[in-house]
């Protein structure tokens, strides 16, 4: 195995650069003499990069890792390499600052890092060398690092500039920080999942063209990096300051103020108020001469900036902007704001914060630009030509395009134009249209700034982005007709394997299955994600969906293992385990860490996999003592300040004691129990069974009224029972098994009909727990309606992907993420219930068939991939006859059950043992 020889070292640029979002270019070049049998290099940077080799795109990477565990990537490069002179080129961008994705170390010894090794044999023998002292660097022609964040879960808004590119400018000798096994990146490990797909996509199809102008002023103020420049990490800020700007209008009024992405208000503009909702342009009306915005900056938020268009008005100068610092001050600060937009800042000087406006404001705010522009014409001067090009005619207006690639798609675009020296194009993707145009991601900037070098040029970025609607604006400045090839898009997500199949006689149903399949391809990247476009990070509650999921959809173990290991790497930096991975944000979900627990047991369930759940036991162990740590109170449950987040729903959940929680825990605790047992560990296996049956009475005593014959939320800090009940405490109450006998009929009641005060699943995540209950419990019809109503209701609008919420949950907007992968839940259901494939032993060493056709089918046909090989039924019924067909691999055992009202005449009673010598059954029977 490929991996870094003894010479190796972290190299990185010489010379002064820029500390944050750094973008360093690296190259080796080197002779082959002789024809080449093999060539592969190993890689792994910090923070990310792009491998060529002469001139060849290789890959992007690395997997997401903590740095004290780097995982470094592998590739064959054989066919790239040639007779004569070859270059290795990597392209390494430092972010300097967490991510959702990557945890920043600030006691790295340089501001980034570059570790690779060569390896190829030829004819003429061995060919080896690896980073050092003979390789050259220099700062990245054309990408700008001067530009505002996407979001708090992402890096930098990509920005290239091609005229750059003749520029010529020299390399030097790079510095050799440390020795390969030395610094910040111990424990160096390949990387175990698969590399991404590159599948060209569909081109997409023009939508319309029309003229727009862009807003006259733009900025874009970072504050966390004013008030706090030593904070790399991702987590909440509370923020208590002002932000004032005063600029001159050479008319009095109107003029319009777009203020996206920045703190909630109020805005005070010359003493008044300005009324805005934080995600669209407001009106206010500007006074000849001196006018002074002042923004109060109250909030706890992970963003730190501002980012304000202004546009309508003849400002004859850019502001003056001031920041104010209010942290140690007690007091009303909107009030303080308001007179300070009317009478000046005097009172306040001595709170001022220096501010380098060249540092932290940003005329280079692509999504801004894009966003608060205005439409002067609703049809452009544009011709399509025979070879698919658009040509855009020199009328010196700015024009836009926008595109729809017919369904959402997660990766690289690229694209060819032909253009004047300096034409801008301005990308903005979405995936939704909203009256007419592209739906904003929240506080997401999905855009790309392309300036173009005169001629003929392509581009490949270098940032994979979720979308599925792209506005591309062409920004002629001096004018010139401009040639734009329709951008094309290649799918960039994990290799998977359709191996599960799911066809019944309901096209609903099968529509949600597929569109299930295509959203869960969408979040698998090399860990299961959220959503592609909002955030691609990896929540560990999530995963536990995800993994099941995906392992009735594809079988792509590599993935689902990896995205069990990755969260337990988090126990050093909390022992609680962080609830996002490996990102910067140090934040605990209670409910996330307890279900990873429950994700061991259910890859174990599925895989058979036990090195690697003997491997997590230790993690396990320990934070399911931390959390019955927790419960040492008087009222014996989980008590924790935390995120006690379960669902997007007005649970009462704002307290350190609240149901669910404990939920989890007993949930936990019975999984815990089953691995210490695996383990050898009956001690343990004895305490915890001890303490979860405790936990139940508490549970039971503490949260349970008789007056409404349910399960509260939680308790208040006071001591006094919460008022309110929800779904989702009762639904988890039944499903795992806390509720005594007297009470489970008032629960089942609130699977099948919530009464009219209880607060109702809002989220198709938190709807997979009542979707297990239902279908655990007998009640698939129940679980087909909801799955009808809830993801039908989805598919709709023509979307072919499942959303992140239901609508009501964004107050302007059907959702706030258009692909989540919690969403693909239904695949899973169809799969296992109505499919009725299940392992009755880990890995699938023994099955239970007992396919359902509930709801209404007469006819139901798929497979599910095991590790063995995969499992197929077919069901076919009519009024009075029925045919079931069994296909699965030789070796394994099990039993087939049919439905209620099945009969057949070869065996007694509905199960039929399924021998492991066979592999292809068949049984057929009549209808009672």
């Amino acid at each position: 195995m490929l991996g870094f020889d003894k010479e190796a070292g972290w190299i990185w640029l010489t010379g002064k650069t820029p500390r944050r979002n750094c973008h360093g270019e690296f190259r080796k070049l080197f002779t082959l003499s002789g024809r080449l049998l093999s060539g592969e290099v190993a890689v792994y940077a910090d923070s990310v990069y792009r491998l060529s080799v002469n001139g060849k795109w290789i890959g992007d990477g690395p997997s997401r890792s903590y740095p004290e565990h780097p995982v470094y990537d592998r590739y064959d490069v054989l066919a790239a390499l040639k007779p004569g002179e070859n270059e290795i080129r990597c392209l390494v961008t430092s972010y300097g600052e967490s991510t959702f994705q990557y945890d920043f170390n600030p006691d790295s010894p340089s501001q980034g890092g570059l570790l690779l090794t060569f390896q190829g044999e030829g004819e003429d023998g061995e060919i080896s060398f690896s980073t050092g002292k003979d390789w050259q660097g220099r700062i990245a022609p054309g990408f700008r690092s001067a530009v505002p964040r996407i979001s708090c879960q992402m890096g930098f808004e990509e920005q290239y500039d091609a005229r750059e590119e003749e520029l010529n400018i020299p390399w030097h000798p790079v510095r050799v920080v440390c020795a390969a096994e030395r610094g910040p990146w111990e424990d160096l490990s390949p990387r175990s999942v698969a590399h991404f797909t590159s599948d060209k996509q569909n081109l997409p199809r023009l939508l319309r063209s029309r003229e727009v102008m862009a807003p006259g002023h733009i900025y874009n103020i970072e504050i966390k990096r004013a008030l706090m420049p030593d904070d790399g990490t991702s987590n909440m800020i509370s923020y208590k300051a002002l932000l004032m700007g005063e600029f001159w209008s050479e008319t009095e009024g109107p003029a319009s103020l777009a203020p996206a992405y920045s703190f909630p208000g109020p805005w005070f503009l010359n003493g008044g108020l300005v009324e805005y909702t934080g995600k669209k342009a407001c009106h206010v009306e500007l006074q000849k001469g001196l006018n002074r915005l002042v923004i109060p900056l109250v909030a706890d938020r992970h963003e730190g900036d501002v980012t304000i268009s202004l546009d309508g008005a003849e400002i004859r100068e850019s502001p003056l902007w001031a920041l104010f610092d209010f942290r140690d001050m007690p007091g009303n600060l909107p009030e303080a704001a308001q007179a300070m937009s009317r009478d000046g800042a005097k009172p306040w000087n001595d709170r001022i914060v220096p501010v380098d406006l060249k540092d932290f404001t940003s005329e280079r705010d692509i999504w801004n630009r894009v966003f608060g522009q205005r439409v002067l014409r609703e049809q452009a001067d544009v011709e399509e030509l025979e070879d698919g090009g658009i040509k855009v005619n020199a009328s010196g207006e700015d024009v836009e395009l926008l595109f729809d690639y017919g369904r959402e798609v997660l990766g690289y675009t690229q694209f060819r134009v032909t253009a004047p020296e300096g034409v801008r194009l301005d990308f903005y993707y979405g995936e939704a249209l909203w009256k007419e145009e592209i739906q904003p991601t929240w506080r997401n900037r999905i855009s790309l700034g392309y300036t173009c070098r005169e001629g003929g040029q392509t581009y490949f970025s270098r940032q994979r982005r979720g979308f599925r609607y792209l506005s591309v604006t062409i920004r002629r400045g001096r004018g010139g007709d401009v040639l734009l090839y329709p951008p094309e898009v290649l799918l960039s997500t994990y290799p998977v394997e359709n191996r599960g199949e799911f066809s019944s006689s309901d096209p609903l149903l099968n529509r949600i299955w597929e569109t299930a399949r295509y959203t869960m391809r969408l979040c698998m990247e090399d860990v299961f994600t959220d959503c592609p476009a909002y955030e691609q990070t990896y929540w560990v509650g999530d995963g536990r969906i995800e993994g099941a999921v995906s392992a009735v959809l594809f079988g792509a173990w590599d993935i689902f293992r990896r995205s069990l290991v990755l969260p337990a790497e988090s126990y050093s930096r909390n022992p609680l385990l962080r609830s996002q991975v490996p990102g910067g944000w140090d934040n605990v979900i209670p409910a996330w860490s307890l279900i990873w627990i429950q994700m061991i047991e259910n890859y174990y369930h599925y895989t058979g996999d036990r090195d690697t759940v003997s491997s997590q036991y230790s993690v396990a162990r320990d934070v399911l003592e931390n959390y019955l740590n927790l419960c040492d109170n008087p009222y014996g449950l989980l008590k924790v300040s935390a995120w006690n987040f379960f669902d997007w729903a007005p649970i009462d959940y704002n307290h350190a004691i609240v149901a669910y929680n404990s939920l989890f825990l007993y949930e936990a605790l019975r999984v815990g129990i089953a691995l210490a047992e695996l383990e050898d560990d009956a001690s343990r296996a004895g305490r915890w069974a001890a303490k979860r049956e405790k936990l139940g009475e508490s549970f039971r005593e503490h949260f349970w009224s008789g007056e409404r014959e349910l399960f509260c939320d939680s308790i208040h800090e006071n001591g006094s029972r919460s008022g309110s009940f929800s779904q989702q405490v009762n639904t988890l109450a039944l499903l795992y098994g806390i509720a005594g006998e007297g009470q489970k009929a008032s629960l089942e009641k609130i699977l099948l009909a919530p009464p009219e005060g209880v607060v109702r699943f809002g989220t198709p995540f938190a709807l997979f727990f009542l979707l297990e209950a239902l279908a655990s419990s007998g009640h698939m019809e129940e679980a087909l309606a909801v799955i009808r109503e809830k993801w039908g209701g989805m598919l709709e609008g023509g979307d072919a992907t499942f959303w992140e919420s239901f609508p009501g949950f964004e107050p302007e907007y059907p959702t706030r993420s258009y692909c989540h992968g919690w969403s693909s839940s239904p695949a899973y259901f169809l799969s296992t219930y109505i499919l009725g494939i299940r392992p009755m032993a880990p890995g699938y060493e023994s099955v239970r068939i007992a396919p359902l056709p509930a709801g209404g089918l007469n006819r139901i046909a798929g497979s599910v991939p095991t590790p063995r090989g995969n499992i197929s039924v077919n069901l076919v019924r009519d009024e009075e006859r029925f045919s079931l067909r069994i296909e699965k691999p030789a070796g394994m055992g099990g039993v087939a059950v049919l439905p209620e009202g099945f009969k057949q005449d070869f065996f007694s009673g509905n199960e039929y043992p399924l021998r492991p010598s066979e592999t292809l059954i068949f049984i057929e029977g009549a209808l009672l």
